[in-house]
């Protein structure tokens, strides 16, 4: 005698949702084709070392920050287009984009 009744278990579910990948990530390119390497992430470590403090809020910096975007013909290891940034700030920052986050208020 089962000790518990059958779960339903619909055939398509498991192969159709399971391994869906949100939708920015199916059509975003590999870190690598964006330009993130290993050259990239010795100038990070190197610019974190230099920069340790958010330029924003001034708590531990994590994140390097591009000014102006790559794909808009920002250098891409030149320090003069880099910024260090915390966490919150740079996620606030990406999130906004260049021209709105100039509108909000900073700390």
């Amino acid at each position: 005698m089962p000790s518990r009744p059958d779960t339903h278990r619909p055939a398509k579910a498991a192969t159709e949702y399971q391994h869906a990948a949100p939708r920015q990530e199916r059509y975003r390119p590999s870190p690598d084709k964006r330009g993130y390497d290993a050259v990239w992430a010795r100038v990070r470590r190197m610019y974190l070392r230099r920069h340790p403090v958010c330029n924003r809020c001034r708590n531990p910096a994590s994140e390097v920050h591009h000014v102006e975007t790559i794909r808009n013909g920002g250098a891409r290891l030149d320090a003069s287009n880099l910024e260090a940034l915390c966490k919150s700030c740079h996620s606030r920052e990406t999130s906004y984009g260049r021209k709105d986050y100039k509108n909000v208020a900073r700390f």
